[in-house]
Order: structure tokens, then C-alpha cells, then sequence
């Protein structure tokens, strides 16, 4: 079982994904809380001895549009420090989300972005971080939104594991909006996730960081 605050689940990932492209993903619209069994579904990656599969799951309601990450890893590493996390490197996961059907190449004010780091028991506070674009780049912003962690394994840092998962609530109001977006409404969302190399970590050298990044385009259907 994934070892979560919330329910547990499982879900079934693909071996091997195609490469990175912009695919249109249909979001379905739910009255209720988004039931994780009626989700839209898509996968990217490929397992191997230095590469993740991640399976992501979609669905909004009245007032959050919801993302559930699966990452299939061998070895799941997050930072103790639970004062001042590095968010930057361990196992985190990045949602990047324009709230228009063009996104611009530099994050202009309807771009966001949404950083999350798996943990263990610690409070998901200080292991999560939004920012919003100036119109050139990134700046650190105060935005209600949550994030729900979990993984399955023998244990963190070190013992070897087979995956993690990070949930998000994104609400609407935190996004500008007064509820959710009209159906037909297309957004832009990109899905990255980083992991720390094993033997890296062992032998104390500069740790090396893998990134995949999926481009999306998401229709919010009624």
C-alpha cells in the first residue's frame, strides 16, 4: 500500500511511454470530490536503472482542479531539514499551469507554478511553494493551495522503495478565479519531476539530478 495520510490506492503504470509531446488532455468536471477512480489519466517515462515512470491523474470540481502523481523509483529521497527544505533536488514534483489556451515562452501573470517535495512525517508546509510569473520570470507568492504526499518501500533515504506519490488541490479562487472555468476552457500545464542518483548520494559526490518534463494542453469538459 502507499504509505499516505490519505486513502491508499493503486494504479497501474506503463512500462514504456513515447517521447515528450503536446497532447491534448481531457479534463472531466465532477459535483462532488474528484473520485480518483473516474480521473483522466496519461503516463510518461520509462523504468530502468536511471529512469521513472509517472502516471498523473486529473479531474475538477466547483472548486479545485485536482492532480494525483504516481512515480514509479527505486530509491525515494527527501530533505530532513524540515525548517528550510532544498527544494530543488531530492524527489520533487513541479507543475507548471497557464491559466490561458497560449502560454507565453517567459511565465507572464496568468502563469504558476507549483513545487512539491515528497515527505515522511514532517508537516507539508515548508515542502511545498507556489510562485507566479512577473511577466520575465518566477517570484515567490503566498497561494492556498495543498499537497498530499506518500510512498511505498522499505524506507527513505537509502532503503530501496518502489515509488511515491504527490497529490494536489489547486484551488480556483487561489488561481484568480471566482469558480471553475467555463467548459471547453483550455489551459496549459506541464508536468516535471526530479530524483536524486543513488550511488551519488552514497559516496557524498555532487549529486546528480534527473528531470523529465511532459508538455499538455488540458480541455475542462462538463
Amino acid at each position: 500500500m502507499w504509505i499516505s495520510p490519505s486513502p491508499s490506492h493503486f494504479s497501474i503504470l506503463s512500462a514504456k511511454a513515447a517521447s515528450p509531446v503536446i497532447r491534448r488532455i481531457n479534463i472531466p468536471y465532477f459535483t462532488t470530490d474528484v473520485p480518483f477512480n473516474q480521473t483522466a489519466i496519461f503516463w510518461f517515462g520509462y523504468v530502468d536503472g536511471s529512469n521513472n515512470d509517472i502516471d498523473v491523474r486529473m479531474g475538477y470540481n466547483n472548486s479545485e482542479l485536482y492532480v494525483d502523481l504516481h512515480v514509479i523509483d527505486q530509491y525515494v529521497w527527501y530533505d530532513t531539514n524540515a525548517q528550510a527544505p532544498d527544494l530543488t533536488n531530492f524527489d520533487t514534483a513541479t507543475l507548471d499551469l497557464h491559466t490561458t489556451s497560449n502560454g507565453s515562452y517567459a511565465p507572464d501573470y496568468s502563469s504558476y507554478k507549483f513545487v512539491a517535495q515528497v515527505t515522511h512525517t514532517q508537516s507539508r508546509a515548508n515542502y511545498q511553494r507556489a510562485y507566479r510569473g512577473n511577466g520575465s520570470t518566477w517570484v515567490v507568492v503566498s497561494l492556498p493551495f495543498t499537497t498530499v504526499s506518500g510512498w511505498r518501500g522499505h524506507g527513505l533515504n537509502g532503503s530501496q522503495d518502489s515509488g511515491w506519490t504527490m497529490t494536489y488541490h489547486l484551488p480556483f479562487a487561489a488561481l484568480g478565479f471566482s469558480g471553475p472555468p467555463s467548459q471547453g476552457t483550455v489551459w496549459q500545464l506541464s508536468v516535471a519531476w526530479s530524483t536524486l542518483h543513488l550511488g551519488c548520494q552514497q559516496s557524498r559526490r555532487r549529486c546528480l539530478r534527473f528531470r523529465t518534463t511532459v508538455a499538455l494542453s488540458l480541455l475542462l469538459l462538463r
